[in-house]
């Protein structure tokens, strides 16, 4: 019987050479096989989202992140699918959970800020807020010098 990862690793192999239905399969046995696991899950959300079940992606993303809370790209694909399916806030809560538990991950910082540059609820001082801490959580990690806060 193949292990979990060599499931996941012949679906993405099928992905690449004969599209996202193929892989399905694997990732399906995969979660079977070890459904304790977020990588599945994951790829099950992902595989979802591709195909445009975002109802279907958002369940094996939400599960994927209650067996694996502290992975930040997990945060990020819930954040994303929440957003496609119209549910701004909570689109935003997931993307600061990911943007906290990686302060570095650009793509989420980015989404964040078009998120509340879309939202109908956050007011101009809190997206500045938000760019501002997102500047010096960068700044901290030595990604970009301090010298830019000092002298506005």
């Amino acid at each position: 019987m193949p292990a979990m990862r060599e499931l996941i690793n012949e679906g993405l192999r099928q992905r690449q050479e004969h599209g996202i239905v193929a892989a399905l399969p694997f990732f399906e046995k995969a979660a079977q096989l070890e459904p304790n696991s977020h990588l599945p899950f994951f790829m099950l959300g992902n595989a979802a989202a591709e195909l445009g079940e975002l109802d279907a992606a958002a369940l094996h993303l939400a599960r994927a992140r209650d067996l694996q809370p502290g992975e930040y790209v997990i945060r990020f694909n819930l954040g994303l699918n929440q957003l496609s399916r119209g549910y701004v806030a909570a689109g935003i809560e997931k993307l600061r959970a990911a943007c906290r538990l990686n302060p570095e991950y650009l793509p989420a910082q980015s989404a964040l800020i078009m998120a509340l540059h879309n939202s109908d609820h956050i007011c101009q001082d809190d997206i500045a807020a938000t760019i501002r801490e997102w500047g010096l959580s960068r700044a901290i990690c030595g990604c970009i010098p301090w010298r830019i806060f000092l002298n506005p």
